[in-house]
């Protein structure tokens, strides 16, 4: 999972305005290993943290709000 988010951070770092689309999925695997663990806050708060990081890119942050992680 960690190697996930480093990839994610990443590609959110050296993104265009088109290019979200992977870090969410990567986001979206992390959840889904989360989840099953009952560690859903977990995943809400690592959410967050990219959330504070990038909410300067709208279009990452309007994916985010689209997967209701926000």
């Amino acid at each position: 999972m960690r190697v996930y988010l480093a990839i994610a951070q990443s590609l959110l770092e050296n993104a265009s305005s088109g290019n979200y689309e992977h870090p969410v999925e990567l986001l979206r695997k992390c959840q889904e290993i989360l989840a099953p663990l009952g560690r859903s806050d977990e995943f809400l708060q690592l959410v967050g943290t990219f959330y504070a990081e990038f909410r300067r890119k709208r279009n990452f942050i309007k994916l985010l709000e689209k997967e209701k992680w926000l």
